[in-house]
């Protein structure tokens, strides 16, 4: 039986709104941490990979995202060690300004729902 959406969206949220907080309690250096967050995620997304697409096929694109995730992590469980949560995560919070400024920097057209995305990162970030 699969549990409901709304309740594998509250654990996504409390999960995602603790993770500075307990990252920060860890006492641990900030790559350890990336390491060992990225262990197992690696895991669990490499069985759902496997199980869903036949095996080995397809691997490149999820492998160079999580080189990606893994610097992000890296860097941001770092930035605890030298700014309160609250400045950390505000600046991680503002990376769909720095999307919207890449398209824009490119070439592509920005969408509305990007924009607006944008906006509501800027808007947060300056609420008290």
């Amino acid at each position: 039986m699969r549990p409901p959406p709304w309740l594998a969206l509250a654990v996504a949220v409390v999960a995602v709104s603790w993770a500075s907080v307990l990252a920060r309690l860890a006492s641990v250096h900030g790559v350890v941490a990336a390491w060992w967050r990225l262990l197992v995620g690696t895991a669990v997304t490499a069985a759902l990979h496997a199980a869903s697409r036949g095996g080995g096929r397809g691997w490149l694109l999820p492998a160079c995202a999580g080189v990606a995730l893994s610097l992000h992590f890296a860097f941001w469980l770092e930035s605890l060690n030298h700014a309160s949560v609250a400045v950390s995560t505000a600046v991680v919070s503002t990376y769909p300004v720095y999307t919207v400024l890449a398209e824009a920097a490119l070439g592509r057209p920005v969408g509305a729902r990007r924009a607006a995305g944008a906006a509501m990162a800027v808007a947060a970030r300056l609420a008290p």
